[in-house]
């Protein structure tokens, strides 16, 4: 009876052993049907903020490199939009462009990128541009001077992909992980201090 018992243990254990790597169902989820995006991860931030004394010589200057299953090669286009915000006495919120119909944002384009702007690099496979503008740009963008920037003023600068089958990817409708995780880092939006 012992000797039987072992038997089946073992014959048991090989069944087991020989199905368990062999995929009898096929997936529910049909994967070649996907519909992939594109993201612009950012992988370096250069300048970041502007500086109140030295306005001339301030830049804005990220790296971004875009993100598909075809290595960045389904970008069209990436518009450099931007916008002046200031907070003011009672917690408002006063833009330049002010908002439009139900609260929109408006902004300015500075600057647009082509697929040409997106060249290889030594460490991905993904195509990478460098995003870059001055203060005077963007002041010059939203039609002020600089006697009217404030410490304490922000400008907000929003990314706007469109891909080569007309899909257009911002801040507004990607996702939360896209836009907050360290991984994936493509906010499409980026908030650049007075200071």
């Amino acid at each position: 009876m012992k000797i039987l018992k072992n038997k089946f243990v073992k014959l048991l254990t090989l069944v087991l052993l020989v199905t368990s790597c062999t995929d009898f169902v096929d997936p529910i989820l049909p994967y070649k049907d996907f519909d992939l995006a594109i993201y612009l991860r950012t992988t370096a931030r250069t300048s970041t903020s502007f500086d109140h004394l030295n306005l001339p010589n301030s830049n804005f200057d990220i790296t971004v490199e875009a993100v598909d299953p075809e290595g960045g090669r389904t970008l069209e286009s990436v518009e450099v939009r931007v916008r002046h915000r200031r907070l003011v006495d009672g917690g408002a919120v006063v833009y330049i462009p002010a908002a439009g119909q139900n609260n929109l944002v408006n902004d300015v384009l500075i600057k647009t990128l082509t697929l040409t702007d997106f060249q290889p690099n030594n460490e991905s496979r993904f195509l990478r541009a460098k995003i870059q503008f001055t203060a005077l740009e963007a002041l010059t963008a939203l039609g002020l001077s600089e006697d009217q920037i404030n410490v304490g003023d922000n400008f907000e600068v929003r990314l706007k992909l469109r891909d080569k089958f007309g899909r257009v990817f911002n801040d507004i409708n990607a996702g939360a992980s896209i836009k907050n995780e360290v991984f994936y880092a493509s906010p499409f939006l980026y908030v650049v201090s007075v200071n």
